[in-house]
């Protein structure tokens, strides 16, 4: 499976960008992996919650 990444910015409140700092590394993860689990998560939970 090939899966093409790309970069985009985004804007957060500080106090956000800092809480997603500290999960990302308590999760042994880097930021950006930390921001595209919890998307895949939330797709998810949204997909089960339409069945």
């Amino acid at each position: 499976m090939d899966v093409q990444k790309k970069a985009i910015g985004v804007r957060m409140p500080e106090d956000l960008k800092e809480w997603l700092s500290e999960q990302a590394e308590k999760n042994s993860r880097s930021v950006s992996g930390e921001i595209v689990h919890r998307l895949r998560q939330s797709r998810e939970q949204e997909r089960e919650s339409k069945i």
